[in-house]
């Protein structure tokens, strides 16, 4: 009887911890089973992006910029619009990007620019390597890893969800 009791008591003690992983709908990895979130989840990049925070080399060059979205697509393909302080013309740039599969480093290879002057689009080949310091549904907040821009040695960026 005793041992059917301790075989009772471990049955019902590992039937009540509670199952981990990513409990937010909107992560791309939800699981409506799991009871702890336990920061797993992962959240699609897909979309449009604002600018919240530019730090390039130490400076916070944020106010440099009216309006600054960036919009990436399911084809991975992006077109980031942006807008200095004082300027009327927007100026366009775009490309294609790479989030690898456990959402650490995103990559991107800038093609083209537009600087909207009747000229078109030109080419520009950049590319940048980010490390994603966090992507949520909302936020994404990365930093500079590569570069092959000339005097960039570090870049800080945050942008929300729109």
């Amino acid at each position: 009887m005793k041992k059917l009791l301790v075989f009772v008591f471990i049955l019902a003690l590992l039937g009540s911890c509670s199952k981990k992983g990513c409990n937010d709908p909107l992560a791309k990895n939800y699981d409506s089973s799991v009871k702890k979130d336990d920061g797993t989840c992962l959240y699609s990049i897909l979309g449009d992006w604002e600018l919240q925070t530019y730090i390039l080399n130490g400076d916070d060059l944020t106010t440099t910029f009216s309006d600054y979205i960036v919009h990436l697509y399911s084809d991975s393909s992006y077109l980031a619009e942006y807008l200095m302080l004082g300027d009327s013309i927007y100026i366009n740039t775009r490309g294609t990007f790479t989030l690898n599969d456990s959402h650490t480093e995103l990559s991107y290879e800038n093609t083209e620019i537009n600087y909207n002057d009747g000229n078109g689009w030109n080419p520009a080949i950049v590319t940048y390597t980010y490390s994603v310091n966090a992507l949520t549904y909302e936020t994404l907040n990365m930093s500079l890893i590569s570069t092959d821009v000339p005097n960039v040695s570090s870049v800080e960026v945050i942008m929300s969800k729109i």
